[in-house]
């Protein structure tokens, strides 16, 4: 999509399959939700089960059917109805690029600058599931996955190098027992750390990821059943 704003004549761009519309903003949302928002889900989810790249993880049937489910029942319902865009056909053709091992991105390059990704592409999908009234349960349970992260040891007990700018703020209180501390960084988190619906439910996703591990939680979430993964 390229927005139809050219100071001097069009190039002819369309010739080799270009769109031109008049706004490109609606198209620029359905990307950073659901392209750039998954990546963030399954990068720290994906890194935290101990895989490398994210067509090994999407091999794993439990996160094949998050990411489906992430986008289809909390991402997607959120997103305006552009005229001209399968919105179903597009989310297919991600997961189809995630699986596609000739891309294989690697997770821990989807896990860097976590402070500057997740708000521009997880935590917006999140704050309006959450002021709709709308499911978030697989949303919180990325955020818990990348606070895990920040944390800096995987469940192996090996080190996790963590790249992020804010790193020696983040981590300190992402170690902290009380995941308010972190949440009242409020460049990153917004008001989200006010609302004790959400922070209930993220400590219970930690708890889940903390005593059952990755893939018990990812599958309690699946089911509806955070409560019984903590």
């Amino acid at each position: 999509m390229i927005e139809d704003e050219f100071c001097d004549g069009r190039p002819p761009l369309e010739e080799v399959g270009a769109r031109f519309v008049t706004d490109v903003t609606p198209y620029e949302l359905n990307k950073k939700r659901l392209l750039n928002g998954s990546h963030c889900a399954l990068g720290y989810l994906g890194y935290l089960c101990g895989y490398e790249r994210i067509d090994e993880a999407l091999s794993d049937p439990s996160l094949a059917r998050y990411a489906e489910a992430l986008m289809d029942e909390e991402v997607g319902p959120l997103l305006p109805r552009t005229l001209g865009v399968n919105l179903a056909g597009y989310k297919r053709s991600l997961l189809t690029r995630f699986a596609n091992p000739r891309v294989g991105d690697a997770l821990q390059r989807l896990c860097r600058r976590g402070s500057t990704k997740m708000p521009a592409y997880l935590l917006p999908s999140l704050t309006e599931a959450i002021e709709r009234g709308l499911p978030h349960e697989k949303l919180t349970l990325a955020v818990a996955a990348w606070v895990r992260y920040l944390r800096g040891t995987d469940f192996e007990g090996n080190r996790i190098e963590v790249e992020d700018e804010m790193k020696a703020t983040l981590q300190p209180l992402a170690r902290s027992e009380d995941i308010r501390s972190l949440l009242g960084v409020r460049s990153v988190f917004g008001a989200l750390g006010e609302n004790e619906d959400f922070v209930e439910g993220l400590e219970t996703a930690l708890r889940g990821l903390d005593r059952r591990g990755p893939a018990a939680a990812i599958e309690a979430c699946l089911a509806d059943r955070f409560a019984l993964a903590a």
